[in-house]
């Protein structure tokens, strides 16, 4: 009995000494592990090192932050069906047109209203000097719960709204510009064919929607 002991104390000892000694493995060049910590070195700088520049051209940056907008109610200036399940909501805003961009867009949601809970977001359309004072138009089509609802309201109603949100359209310096949307998602565009217009030599635009009958 006391040999077998000794015998694993052995197998013990010697195992220790195996780990102790064994030297530190070197990493092979085809090796992972340097990508991995390039990757996060680059994302998470050490505190000292030199500032990264910001590239404005790059589409994942933000050029309007969400402290810059405004959150407010307002009222409904006109509401009415333009096509097919197709309708045009404009809402005063007086501070909106000196911070819109094309290509931007605005939370719209009902107030006094949990059902949805949060709001939706439009595009905008276009901006419009009134005699009720600058307003923003939205153009939406009836295809959810929200916008099943919106409908619904009536001039004079008042509406939470956030915005504006988003980076908006880089105009570029062209002179022939096309623009190719289909269904909804042509509603952002009207802005942006208003603001080549004002920049480019020369501009023709062709603009297609369904019809009210």
């Amino acid at each position: 009995m006391a040999s077998t002991f000794r015998r694993r104390d052995r197998r013990v000892t010697r195992g220790r000494r195996a780990h102790a000694t064994a030297k530190p493995k070197v990493r092979q060049e085809n090796d992972s592990f340097p990508i991995i910590e390039e990757a996060i070195l680059t994302a998470f700088p050490a505190r000292g090192s030199r500032k990264k520049t910001v590239n404005t051209h790059d589409p994942t940056h933000c050029t309007c932050f969400a402290d810059q907008a405004e959150d407010r109610l307002c009222e409904v200036i006109d509401h009415r069906n333009i096509g097919e399940a197709i309708y045009r909501l404009r809402l005063r805003w007086p501070t909106f047109a000196d911070k819109a961009l094309p290509g931007q867009f605005v939370m719209v949601r009902i107030p006094h209203s949990t059902d949805p809970l949060l709001g939706r977001a439009f595009a905008i359309y276009d901006l419009v000097a009134s005699p009720e004072g600058d307003c923003v138009d939205i153009v939406y089509m009836t295809l959810g719960r929200m916008t099943a609802m919106l409908p619904e309201v009536r001039p004079g109603t008042r509406l939470r709204v956030w915005g504006p949100l988003g980076n908006g359209f880089r105009l570029p310096q062209a002179k022939h510009l096309v623009l190719v949307a289909g269904g909804i998602g042509h509603t952002p565009f009207l802005m942006l064919a208003k603001a080549a217009l004002g920049r480019a030599e020369y501009a023709r635009g062709t603009y297609h929607a369904p019809q009210a009958e």
